[in-house]
């Protein structure tokens, strides 16, 4: 499996964002908690600013998508089971894998990070925590990460293993497909989905509108070709505390319904029913 980690810089503040994300997969792992829920809660009683709710809900929701795949590297790694290593230290670790392969954060960030993480709760584990992290490291830095082998037996298991799903997904939808089709599926299943805006032409053009989002740190979005005033992004964060958002210049819209509105047609004059 390939790994293109993304082009994300680490912000000053970076740290409390890592404490967002930690103590909402905490609560997810151990209360069977929804990710939303106590993220938004936990906002409430300590507010971050929007750069860095964005890296949080990149750190939370990236860490759960890749979690079966980060598990079984992390297994790789360590001397007794996973299921049995202290909750701290597997979501300190399960972090700290995650911004290793995907993220363009600097080494030294994520694993003092992690380290700092995992004493804010279990002091005796952070030397844990630390020898696994670089362990990562090296095994990364020489193209050598752990393989997973294809199991004649059960090769549904091994294809949502390989793109960081859980087995019960390949029981319940894989004899319903090809190899090759739940392949594709997996993989395209596994994406952060896009965010689709449509610029109003009535406050702001979507150049402009393209230009202020971009200024604001939203990279990660461009125009539609197919579309007159439709912009996607897959950017994190609160869409509703985007620049523009508040004053109407934007909404968030589904490009099926973008597509009616601009195949109406519609004239200054025209009636809609």
């Amino acid at each position: 499996m390939t790994h293109q980690r993304k082009s994300t810089q680490a912000q000053p503040t970076a740290s409390l964002a890592r404490q967002h994300a930690f103590e909402t997969l905490l609560r997810v792992e151990r209360d069977q908690a929804y990710a939303t829920r106590v993220f938004h809660a936990n906002l409430k009683r300590n507010p971050l600013p929007q750069r860095e709710i964005s890296f949080a809900m990149e750190l939370i929701f990236g860490t759960l998508r890749q979690a079966p795949y980060l598990d079984f590297l992390l297994q790789q790694l360590l001397s007794k089971s996973l299921k049995d290593t202290p909750l701290v230290l597997k979501i300190a670790m399960r972090l700290g894998a995650y911004e290793l392969l995907y993220l363009n954060t600097p080494t030294y960030a994520v694993i003092h990070q992690a380290i700092e993480l995992t004493q804010s709760k279990q002091k005796s584990l952070r030397g844990v925590v630390n020898g696994v992290l670089r362990n990562l490291v090296r095994l990364l830095e020489k193209n050598q990460l752990p393989q997973i082998e294809d199991n004649e037996s059960n090769p549904l298991h091994c294809l949502a293993l390989k793109y960081a799903h859980p087995t019960w997904v390949a029981d319940l939808l894989g004899p319903h497909f090809t190899a090759q089709n739940f392949t594709t599926w997996l993989e395209t299943n596994n994406q952060a989905p896009s965010i689709f805006l449509r610029s109003n032409p009535l406050k702001i053009q979507t150049d402009d509108l393209l230009t202020q989002l971009t200024k604001t740190g939203n990279n990660n979005i461009h125009l539609c070709p197919e579309l007159p005033n439709c912009l996607q992004s897959t950017h994190s964060g609160h869409v509703t505390q985007w620049p523009g958002f508040s004053e109407g210049n934007f909404s968030v819209q589904n490009p099926s319904a973008q597509l009616v509105a601009w195949m109406a047609d519609v004239q200054p004059s025209s009636h809609i029913l």
